[in-house]
């Protein structure tokens, strides 16, 4: 576990009361490769926008139209989109202009109120090659009681591969993680890459005297509030009965799963995975009861 900073204090005890699998010696980024993607690689297909689900009311299937034209058909469907798109494209029905949403017929009144009940703050992610390491394992951009107060809101800064296992054992390389989430860096999450960096250099500066621009090499920006498949981070804290409400298969054939539907794991990617497994259960479950 990582020796915790808020900002030039050290608060040993967090080593002890709280545990975080980010710091296991591989990452989920390992696994889900390896155990959910290889399996099923030649099936999948990517860069295929979808623009519409029409699911219906009766036992038809679902039909399922792409951005480039295609239409695909299914006794059911699981949909992953991230929250914050989900947001979007339900509230296209209350747009000037009568845009279109994703869904037809529109999703039931519990899963849009669910919807918009639920956060997806902005969020964003820089991975700074560093000259040398300069910075302790965690280090907030808070007081604790500051970070107490601020709840989901968080700056972070660091070391993304502690506990790791690096190939051939090289420990050579310095990368310095830079994160923050939250209503409160909506405005820096709107920037370009390259004043996103400055503004990230100038307070890793500020913490550590200097050191960041001092040491920086390259950088590499993930900022996912500008994905237009993502748009923000994770959820956040709410009453577990929208998650539950999320979550509902609607008319038998229309899953939903991700982090936002996982009530105890939610903003969390071991959420979102345990989450696909159980609407993939949930769909082959009912599909082999029809065939039997």
């Amino acid at each position: 576990q990582p020796k915790f900073y808020f900002r030039k204090n050290k608060r040993s005890f967090l080593q002890c009361i709280y545990q975080e699998t980010k710091w296991n010696t591989s990452t989920w980024s390992n696994w889900l490769d390896t155990f959910v993607y290889r399996p099923v690689e030649e099936r999948v297909k990517v860069n295929c926008p979808v623009t519409k689900i029409s699911y219906g009311s009766g036992s038809e299937q679902i039909k399922v139209e792409l951005q480039n034209g295609d239409v695909h058909t299914a006794d059911k469907v699981i949909c992953t989109i991230p929250l914050a798109v989900l947001k979007k494209e339900v509230g296209k029905e209350d747009n000037e202009g009568g845009a279109e949403s994703m869904f037809d017929p529109p999703l039931p009144k519990n899963k849009l109120e669910a919807i918009d009940a639920i956060n997806m703050p902005p969020g964003l992610r820089i991975l700074f090659e560093m000259k040398e390491k300069f910075y302790p394992d965690l280090t907030i951009d808070n007081t604790i009681l500051g970070q107490v107060r601020d709840g989901d809101e968080l700056c972070a800064i660091y070391d993304p591969l502690l506990g790791k296992d690096l190939p051939d054992g090289d420990d050579s390389q310095n990368v310095l993680a830079f994160v923050a989430i939250g209503d409160k860096y909506a405005d820096i999450a709107k920037l370009n890459d390259e004043d996103l960096v400055l503004v990230a250099l100038a307070k890793i500066d500020e913490l550590f005297d200097g050191q960041g621009t001092k040491n920086h090499i390259q950088h590499v920006v993930q900022n996912w509030t500008q994905e237009p498949f993502i748009l923000g981070s994770y959820t956040t804290t709410h009453d577990s009965k929208h998650q539950k409400a999320l979550g509902e298969t609607v008319n038998g054939k229309l899953l939903f799963a991700g982090e936002h539907t996982s009530v105890k794991y939610h903003s969390l990617v071991n959420g979102a995975a345990m989450e696909g497994r159980r609407a993939a259960m949930e769909a082959l479950s009912g599909h082999l009861k029809n065939t039997e």
